[in-house]
């Protein structure tokens, strides 16, 4: 019998709230949301933080979208662009923002994030012109739970 390989399981371990939002920074945060099944699913997203809210710009077709639309419960944690989690888990709820306050959230990621976006987006664009449909995008709203 051939033994069991060693895996490594990413998903971050959720601590102790903090009293605000501040301790996530950096430019990357790991966003676990779960599966039907329980099984959580990290994905590395840009973010902003405003207000004791975390925000974050997607595509409206996404499976974490779609997962959080099911189950609003994730965990966060800020992570290097690989995902790799560097500093504390936080348990949170997010939704998905009315469609009015995404231009709003867009400005917020364009601001942080506005020499990547130089990059970025020209990316971006060739990769809209393969698509058949324009990407829908949404605004998550993440808070601590």
């Amino acid at each position: 019998m051939r033994p069991t390989p060693f895996v490594h399981d990413l998903t971050p371990v959720p601590s102790a709230p903090p009293r605000s939002l501040d301790p996530i920074e950096g430019s990357f945060l790991s966003l676990t949301s779960y599966r039907r099944d329980g099984s959580a699913v990290p994905t590395t997203v840009w973010f902003v933080v405003e207000d004791g809210r975390v925000l974050v710009q997607t595509d409206a077709k996404s499976w974490k979208v779609k997962r959080i639309r099911r189950s609003p419960h994730v965990v966060i944690a800020p992570c290097t662009y690989k995902g790799r989690v560097r500093g504390s888990a936080y348990e949170a709820t997010a939704r998905v923002l009315p469609p009015g306050e995404l231009d709003h959230v867009k400005r917020l990621i364009a601001r942080k994030y506005r020499i990547s976006l130089l990059f970025i987006r020209p990316i971006r664009w060739i990769q809209s012109r393969r698509r058949p449909e324009p990407v829908e995008e949404v605004a998550l709203e993440i808070r601590l739970a």
